[in-house]
């Protein structure tokens, strides 16, 4: 797992696939980036769970929002480093979290009022991580 500092981290990792290079061109989004990696006082904690979530994805029980009508991933959350909004395909567990199948979730980051949050969004309930 290569962490903030390392010479190949990727600091748009938790960014969805679908908006990375747009977001990642902007010199804005690449302060916020930075600075939301700065503010993680356990970016391997962070990193983790994402590897869980790219597993899960792996193995085929979850999987992006389905396409919109215009051809486009219809899901990422608003906010830096905007990630990217799933469905499971099948019940799973994600940072210990249950979620069952049918459900949609995000593991949203952010560092705002000079706190940093963690949390995985399930269907709108949110679990602090």
């Amino acid at each position: 797992m290569r962490l903030p500092g390392d010479v190949e981290f990727n600091p748009w990792c938790l960014t969805d696939p679908s908006i990375r290079r747009e977001f990642g061109a902007r010199l804005h989004g690449q302060e916020e980036i930075a600075a939301l990696w700065d503010a993680d006082p356990a970016p391997a904690r962070t990193l983790a769970i994402q590897a869980e979530i790219d597993a899960a994805l792996a193995r085929g029980e979850i999987d992006y929002m389905p396409k919109s009508d215009v051809g486009r991933l219809s899901g990422h959350w608003n906010d830096c480093p905007w990630g990217s909004i799933y469905f499971a395909k099948a019940d799973v567990t994600i940072a210990g979290v249950p979620i069952r199948a049918g459900r949609q979730f995000c593991l949203v980051v952010e560092h705002r009022d000079g706190e940093f949050h963690r949390r995985l969004v399930v269907g709108g309930d949110p679990h602090k991580l």
